[in-house]
């Protein structure tokens, strides 16, 4: 014997939404999917998008949408592949005078710092050396963001450009953006949400165009190469949404949220 379905007409209507979102939905066709009485969901509909914190929307005269919620998001980003948006290197030079010596090479140098700036895949590389022996790399991705690969390959790129003069394993991965495109989802009434969750840790949401909206993590991590390396290729290979990430904003967080 089955057991009667004890859910109201409203958690039915809600939970349909949801499931279908951010598609939307007219009255006709929740009635049909569901089995309900047409004129029962209109009620209902109404009456939800009544209340002071509805769950549902109307954008469109006669159809209906859930809100933009971070379940939603959730479910709409599993399966999008993660990609680098951004990233900085630090790597130590051997000898100090042979960083003094590329930092004085430099066609633009300032307060004994020699400026490069290189290009690699499409991709605009900068490479900061200092005369005390630190190098930092900067590559800005955000316009052709970069997967695990192309990132191993900009680091076997980077070691033959410094072969001989900063040790592999001083190279540190000091920060990192991380992002994916979801073409599913739109921002309703903000144009970008921000998130901060630790101090070196922030979040945020953007249209990145009419129909993509983008979601981005900037992190600064301090990492040995190698194990940035291991993280990465988990990150942008896999995505861990898909199997249930363990990294969940606890309800303090919701302060730190801020429109613009």
């Amino acid at each position: 014997m089955t057991s009667p379905d004890r859910r109201t007409l409203e958690q039915k209507v809600e939970e349909y939404l949801y499931r279908t979102a951010p598609e939307e939905s007219n009255s006709k066709e929740i009635s049909y999917v569901l089995k309900l009485n047409c004129a029962s969901v209109r009620k209902v509909l109404s009456r939800m998008l009544a209340k002071k914190e509805s769950v549902i929307q109307c954008l469109h005269r006669g159809f209906y949408s859930h809100r933009t919620t971070a379940e939603v998001v959730r479910k709409l980003v599993v399966g999008q592949r993660i990609e680098l948006h951004g990233f900085k290197l630090e790597g130590q030079c051997r000898n100090l005078n042979t960083a003094l010596s590329f930092a004085t090479a430099a066609q633009k140098t300032y307060r004994k710092r020699g400026y490069y700036k290189e290009t690699f895949k499409g991709r605009d590389v900068s490479i900061t050396v200092h005369s005390m022996g630190l190098v930092e790399v900067f590559c800005s991705t955000s316009t052709v963001p970069m997967n695990y690969f192309d990132f191993r390959d900009l680091i076997s790129w980077l070691k033959g450009m410094f072969a001989g003069t900063i040790l592999d394993q001083d190279w540190m991965l000091s920060q990192v953006g991380l992002n994916l495109d979801s073409r599913q989802l739109i921002l309703d009434d903000v144009k970008s949400i921000k998130l901060k969750v630790f101090e070196d840790a922030w979040f945020q949401m953007y249209q990145k165009a009419q129909d993509v909206l983008r979601i981005e993590a900037h992190l600064s991590p301090k990492l040995p190469l190698d194990v940035a390396l291991s993280i990465l290729r988990t990150l942008t290979e896999t995505n861990p949404l898909g199997g249930g990430s363990p990294y969940q904003a606890s309800s303090t967080d919701a302060s730190d949220i801020s429109y613009r």
